[in-house]
């Protein structure tokens, strides 16, 4: 009686342990499926990306605007990505001035150092699908910028100089767009809203005379952003 209750005892054991292995095994496969990217384009951590953008502000600046972003945080239906950009504008037209009369010099420029946070909207990859290597985000972008312009009327050693020491503030959204099925090489592109405020300098100079005048300054607007980079 003891051995036949023995035997049942070790037959039901052998059943629930293989049973429950079953299930560990079922849990470990859903829980790596769920933590494999279900979209080519999603930013994985330790995924870095490298761009560029260009283009012409305020119809007189053509500008560059490098930018890196570093994947450190997936949460599964999103992507937490650190990072930041800078850019470059110069006023080439400006020097048309000295073509229709050497008189005069005129230059103009700017450039800005931004830190950027971007989360990642791997549940829209995923709705989408694989057909289309899409990595949909919003962000944040934060920097001081700064402008010089200056004009000088060479003849009279009279000048006008302009300097603006600014804080950005860019929310925005856009998407990356991968030409590739290892999801290496995108174009991408930003809706930008920029947010700007500062101090400005003005300093005068006529007959020997120097002026200058400090003023706040601040103003927005819209900023569109296409470029290409690659996924390392």
């Amino acid at each position: 009686m003891k051995n036949h209750v023995f035997r049942n005892i070790t037959v039901w054991t052998a059943v629930v342990v293989m049973a429950l292995g079953g299930s560990l095994n079922g849990l470990n496969a859903q829980v790596t499926e769920t933590e494999e990217p279900r979209s080519r384009a999603t930013m994985g951590a330790g995924n870095i990306d490298v761009g560029l953008s260009g283009g012409v502000g305020g119809l007189v600046y053509p500008y560059l605007e490098p930018q890196v972003a570093v994947g450190v945080l997936p949460l599964d239906v999103v992507t937490i990505s650190v990072g930041g950009l800078a850019d470059f504008g110069y006023c080439v037209l400006c020097h048309l001035l000295e073509v229709v009369d050497d008189d005069w010099s005129l230059r103009s420029y700017y450039f800005g150092v931004y830190g950027r946070a971007l989360v990642h909207l791997n549940v829209v990859a995923d709705a989408i699908g694989g057909s289309i290597g899409l990595d949909p985000y919003v962000g944040l972008a934060v920097g001081p910028r700064f402008y010089f312009f200056d004009l000088e009327y060479k003849p009279d050693n009279e000048s006008v100089s302009t300097t603006l020491q600014s804080v950005v503030i860019m929310p925005h959204i856009g998407t990356r767009v991968f030409l590739t099925e290892a999801a290496r090489f995108f174009l991408f592109g930003d809706l930008r809203l920029v947010l700007e405020a500062g101090l400005g300098s003005t300093t005068v100079t006529v007959g020997g005379e120097s002026y200058t005048v400090d003023d706040e300054v601040a103003g927005g607007g819209i900023n569109i952003a296409l470029g290409a980079g690659v996924r390392l």
